[in-house]
């Protein structure tokens, strides 16, 4: 990940074809606060990483490159997994259910070391997934995904790839055992660049998956 390139989307020439577009999200303190971790900064980023065509394609699917994302009409965007290694297709999804005991939920979610807790107040408590073990690099500390503890007991969980929600179903089943639900997950619209016009659209997680699979 060394080679990635931060770029301003607004401001090219960037050739989406001999690259991806990454997003990171990173977490920081905020000297500025009076309590620096309460809520801290959240850094939105974008890189760019060069590619060769016969590469393998950073997305997964165990194609070269020319095979699979270059050959699309749209730029979808990857974002990094929480090995901090690899990267999967940004696939932004949630899922939400309600807990017995919020006291003991909390508790338990507080005393996990993977999650920093950025708001703790009588309306909800916030994390961020940081990994295991957590990544930093100059940006600050990487986000994997958010975890929303509400007042009226539902736990809300949101991630950026299909990788990154079962890594945060399966920490919570082991966080919060017999108060763990299995949910279902709900999965919006994939925003990408329409590599002709470079206009930002909107696809459906069906017709991304679609695509994918023909390269």
């Amino acid at each position: 990940m060394s080679g990635n390139k931060t770029i301003d989307l607004y401001k090219g020439p960037v050739d989406p074809n001999s690259g991806y577009l990454c997003m990171w999200m990173h977490w920081r303190p905020n000297p500025d606060d009076p309590d620096p971790q309460l809520p801290g900064q959240k850094l939105s980023m974008a890189t760019f990483i060069p590619v060769k065509p016969e590469d393998r394609c950073l997305c997964g699917s165990g194609k070269q490159f020319r095979e699979c994302c270059r050959a699309r009409a749209y730029w979808h965007p990857l974002c990094p997994n929480p090995d901090g290694k690899n990267f999967s297709l940004m696939a932004p999804q949630s899922v939400a259910f309600k807990v017995a005991d919020r006291a003991i939920v909390r508790e338990r979610l507080m005393n996990d070391v993977r999650l920093q807790c950025t708001a703790d107040d009588a309306d909800s408590a916030f994390w961020v997934y940081w990994g295991d073990p957590a990544l930093d690099n100059q940006h600050g500390t990487l986000c994997f995904g958010d975890i929303e503890l509400k007042r009226n007991r539902i736990l809300h969980v949101t991630a950026m790839s299909d990788l990154r929600m079962q890594t945060l179903l399966a920490l919570l089943r082991d966080v919060l055992g017999d108060e763990f639900e299995s949910p279902k997950i709900r999965h919006e619209p994939v925003t990408v660049i329409d590599k002709k016009t470079g206009r930002h659209i909107q696809v459906q997680p069906t017709a991304s998956a679609e695509n994918a699979k023909r390269g």
